[in-house]
């Protein structure tokens, strides 16, 4: 028998006192096809999910690895991309301010400030929306001022060369 066949058949309802004969279709049986219908997610992957969207939507400078923006406000500084792992900063002045986009350094990632001496200091304001998440490497021979009003995470495998001066006010160019 093939598939939406229509197959005669005698219904043994009696009508009255006769018996009649009835046209019924034959349910054909279920074939599991290429296509199927999609299971609803459990409860758990739905919450996995979630989970995950929240987090990229809290920490997206973590997609980063490395400060982005540097736009100089004050000094003269360089800010040079060296490869895809490494950025360096010189600086020719013992004062200088930057404002970053974003300054997150991923793991295997290597930023280095080269200042005059160890008593130059390099003012960095982050302007962007984003924590900073420090995992790689940040080095510098003088002191450097990070500024993030939404917080800095140095992570686990973070190494840290730096003198750091911390000003929890916002300063000006002046």
């Amino acid at each position: 028998m093939q598939m939406g066949q229509l197959v005669l058949s005698r219904s043994p309802l009696p009508v009255g006192n006769r018996e009649k004969s009835v046209l019924r279709p034959e349910k054909p049986a279920r074939t599991r096809g290429v296509f199927h219908r999609m299971e609803r997610p459990s409860n758990g992957m739905t919450f996995l999910v979630s989970f995950l969207t929240y987090l990229v939507g809290i920490f997206p400078s973590m997609v980063y690895a490395l400060p982005t923006g540097g736009s100089v406000q004050a000094g003269p500084v360089s800010i040079n991309q060296v490869s895809e792992s490494q950025l360096n900063i010189l600086q020719s002045s013992d004062k200088a301010i930057i404002d970053w986009n974003s300054f997150s350094i991923a793991d295997g990632k290597q930023v280095n400030f080269q200042l005059p001496s160890s008593n130059s200091v390099t003012l960095n304001r982050v302007t962007g929306n984003d924590p900073s998440s420090i995992f790689g490497k940040l080095t510098s021979n003088g002191n450097l001022m990070p500024i993030n009003h939404n917080g800095i995470l140095f992570g686990n495998g973070a190494e840290v060369d730096v003198q750091f001066k911390d000003f929890s006010k916002n300063l000006s160019n002046h």
